[in-house]
């Protein structure tokens, strides 16, 4: 957590042109969401609105734009959105990891393209709180290594710029 909190903390006091990606990784209920916001509302106390969007309730790519938009919205408010991409790792239309793909060009370029008109998201932390992985050394594991490509797990990983393996109240 003081790790994430430093994280937080220096990319808060810089200018940015792109989010601060980070994945929390933990079985349900062990406090993964919980932990980052309250270390995020202590970095920026204030300055913080979280949002929460639980990508196994989207059945479209579409449905993040509308997303996004909420996103860039807060940021333009002047606020730091705290994003939670819940259950970013389910599939989407029965392709496993599905959802990632889409999130490359948001976290890399800090933009997202709807139609022919290109939006800049603005300074936001993006948080993705997985749900099938209990560590990061899992997420994927399940896959080959084309399947894992073709899933674009390599390049999600490669824009994440920390992470964080919450163990939870159980005994495992």
């Amino acid at each position: 957590l003081h790790s994430i909190q430093n994280l937080l903390r220096e990319y808060s006091d810089q200018p940015q042109k792109r989010p601060l990606s980070i994945a929390v990784f933990g079985p349900p209920g062990a406090g993964k969401s919980f932990g980052v916001e309250q270390v995020a509302k202590s970095v920026r106390p204030g300055m913080i609105e979280s949002k929460t969007f639980n990508l196994s309730q989207f059945a479209r790519p579409e449905e993040l734009l509308a997303a996004l938009h909420q996103v860039r919205d807060v940021a333009l408010q002047g606020k730091l959105p705290l994003v939670f991409w819940d259950e970013f790792d389910t599939s989407l239309s029965g392709a496993k990891l599905g959802w990632l793909r889409y999130f490359l060009a948001p976290m890399q370029d800090g933009s997202f393209q709807q139609g022919e008109v290109t939006h800049p998201i603005g300074k936001c932390i993006f948080v993705f709180a997985g749900g099938t992985s209990r560590q990061l050394t899992e997420f994927g594991a399940d896959l080959s290594v084309e399947e894992s490509k073709a899933a674009k797990v390599p390049d999600f990983v490669s824009r994440l710029k920390g992470f964080l393996n919450v163990l939870g109240p159980n005994r495992q």
